[in-house]
């Protein structure tokens, strides 16, 4: 969600079954930037957000102000992952479901790391604080917990769903195909052919617009 590529649909879908929520900046570090926010919250800051609009209306509007100074043009998400520049993904955040884990026996909050290396579980360890962000980098602390016989194996599946979605990658395009499929997916896909021709489209429009405006 952000720059106004949030995905309404799974928004509503998530706002209707979970009361609280958290949102992590996609480059995420040590914690920073997370937040924890309500359900009216969600909704008064992301519902309908448009804050990164598509950018021909924009330009539009700017052109049609006479008189007044043009803004720089700042191009659409689907511009820059046509161009391979991902430098929005400052602005684009993870957004799910907070997961309520004072249950554990420690009164604090908790998180799991488990280390699986060439398929295999090596060990595991908890992250407990009385900060949600149970980051060590957050004075969290690292203890030991007891786990079955079945976790393990848990652990080692979980990766190997990720090594297998990671081979069907292509390395070359990862970001512009993974972010690619996500605007198609919510209705935003843009080739760069359907980008030039909406930029003449508007030099149209405005060329008739001030030709007009001289009768």
């Amino acid at each position: 969600m952000g720059l106004g590529i949030t995905d309404e649909k799974k928004l509503e879908e998530m706002l209707s079954q979970y009361e609280n929520f958290v949102v992590k900046p996609i480059r995420g570090l040590q914690g920073r930037g997370v937040r924890f926010l309500s359900r009216q919250e969600v909704m008064d800051k992301y519902k309908s957000d448009k804050s990164f609009s598509f950018y021909g209306l924009n330009l539009l509007l700017d052109n049609l102000s006479l008189g007044k100074p043009k803004r720089k043009h700042v191009p659409s998400v689907e511009e820059m992952v046509c161009d391979g520049d991902f430098s929005f993904e400052d602005g684009i955040s993870q957004f799910q479901p907070f997961v309520e884990s004072r249950k554990n026996g420690f009164g604090e909050y908790s998180s799991i790391r488990a280390i699986v290396c060439n398929g295999k579980f090596v060990d595991a360890y908890m992250r407990t604080s009385v900060n949600p962000r149970v980051n060590l980098s957050q004075d969290a602390k690292a203890v030991s917990f007891y786990y079955d016989s079945n976790f393990p194996e848990f652990c080692e599946n979980i990766a190997g769903v990720f090594e297998t979605k990671v081979k069907e990658q292509d390395s070359e395009n990862f970001k512009r195909d993974i972010y690619q499929k996500y605007l198609e997916g919510i209705g935003r896909g843009v080739e760069k052919w359907e980008i030039f021709l909406e930029k003449e489209m508007v030099k149209v429009f405005l060329f008739a617009v001030k030709q007009s405006q001289k009768y």
